[in-house]
């Protein structure tokens, strides 16, 4: 094993993990001077996500599916769909990838993340935030606020096509896990819709530990109120 490779490498990913992404993309560039030991992309994978935490997207996708040539590594698969799915490129490459970096690594949550993009795109909805709440228990970052939007717009659409029990099983499966007022209230008026009064009651209950006195939080108590008569 070359010596120059080995030290250049330990140092890009100590420079990597210490967040100096500019001295990791400079000290894998010194360690590809030298040949790299066969099966080995380490320096080709911290090149390249390094290039992707600098926000040279192209460039760093570019060298990591380069080191995907080299040998599968699950951590790279998970950059390399996050990728795919930002770009919108659902296809059959992008849930084979998916597939086999679960496979490789069950904890790699940016692979949970990257099917949720997935099976929203396919409509699978429920399936897809399965897969959200996976990636987040793992590590991932996803903004709540984003995923709020989404599953209030697909609780509009099974709304619109009258499926109200639908629409409420999606946001009971995810009120408690994201523990938001915006959460609780979407999941409230659902279950009333779905003529589920108790669940409404419940989860109207909840979002009054995030409500200061004011015209919302008095409709919440005139809701519970109108389902405790």
């Amino acid at each position: 094993m070359s010596k120059h490779y080995e030290a250049h490498v330990e140092s890009a990913q100590s420079y990597f993990n210490e967040g100096n992404y500019q001295a990791a993309r400079a000290a894998s560039l010194r360690a590809l001077e030298s040949k790299a030991p066969a099966n080995d992309n380490r320096a080709l994978c911290i090149l390249g996500c390094s290039l992707l935490r600098l926000e040279e997207e192209a460039e760093g996708r570019e060298v990591l599916e380069q080191a995907m040539q080299v040998t599968d590594n699950p951590v790279v698969m998970g950059e390399l769909v996050r990728i795919y799915t930002r770009e919108k490129i659902f296809d059959d490459k992008c849930a084979q990838t998916i597939d086999k970096a679960i496979e490789l690594a069950p904890d790699n949550g940016n692979a949970y993340v990257a099917r949720y993009e997935l099976l929203s795109h396919k409509g699978c909805y429920a399936e897809a935030l399965e897969d959200l709440k996976k990636g987040l228990r793992r590590g991932a970052e996803y903004p709540s606020h984003t995923v709020f939007e989404k599953v209030q717009n697909w609780a509009q659409i099974l709304c619109d096509e009258g499926r109200f029990e639908d629409a409420f099983s999606l946001t009971n499966g995810v009120a408690d896990f994201f523990n938001s007022v915006e959460f609780f209230l979407l999941n409230a008026r659902l279950a009333e819709l779905a003529q589920k009064p108790r669940e409404a009651v419940q989860y109207y209950k909840k979002s009054l530990s995030f409500l200061r006195a004011g015209k919302l939080r008095t409709e919440v108590l005139e809701c519970i109120a109108r389902h405790a008569i």
